[in-house]
């Protein structure tokens, strides 16, 4: 068996206890890109995006983290267009989409693939149902979802609890991990 980091307990899986009898081994290549963010060097960000910064993020600077213009640019100006329809839109029908994809010379089957689960995974899109008349007949279509923002805000605002208590515990006896 190839050392690629993983430690496998022998004795569970020989005494009949619970547990995964066949653990899937780790890629040696690390984390697959379609299950991960891109947060590279803040202070390289911030040095890049100075002047933007003064403003605000725009939703181009936040697909960075999702689909890193420099590795992936392809994937990026693809779901930077979508992204931008939608927030200019609020709900884009298959219809929009493809027209979108057509005039930008995009793959759909690399958007239908890649790109639409990617935002719906890490929760900026949604799918919404759209009735078109008939009351049996329902279209699939997309908005904005806030899924993305009320995660980072929570880990967020936990972060910062944590430094909180940390700087209490080290002003009342001397600080202990939390």
């Amino acid at each position: 068996m190839k050392d690629v980091g993983l430690a496998i307990r022998t004795d569970v899986r020989s005494s009949g206890k619970k547990g995964n009898p066949s653990p899937k081994e780790l890629s040696s290549r690390g984390v697959p890109a379609s299950e991960s963010l891109w947060l590279d060097g803040l202070e390289q960000r911030e040095d890049k995006w100075k002047d933007e910064l003064s403003l605000g993020l725009t939703i181009k600077h936040i697909l960075q983290m999702v689909f890193p213009k420099k590795y992936q640019p392809i994937y990026y100006d693809m779901s930077l267009s979508f992204m931008n329809l939608v927030l200019s839109e609020k709900t884009v029908s298959g219809t929009r989409i493809k027209e979108m994809l057509q005039h930008n010379n995009f793959s759909e089957a690399t958007f239908h693939n890649k790109i639409l689960p990617r935002l719906k995974s890490v929760g900026m899109i949604k799918t919404i149902k759209q009735n078109n008349g008939s009351s049996d007949s329902s279209r699939v279509a997309y908005t904005y979802d806030t899924s993305f923002s009320n995660f980072f805000e929570i880990v967020c605002n936990d972060y910062k609890r944590i430094i909180r208590l940390a700087e209490t515990r080290h002003e009342t006896n001397g600080g202990e991990a939390i």
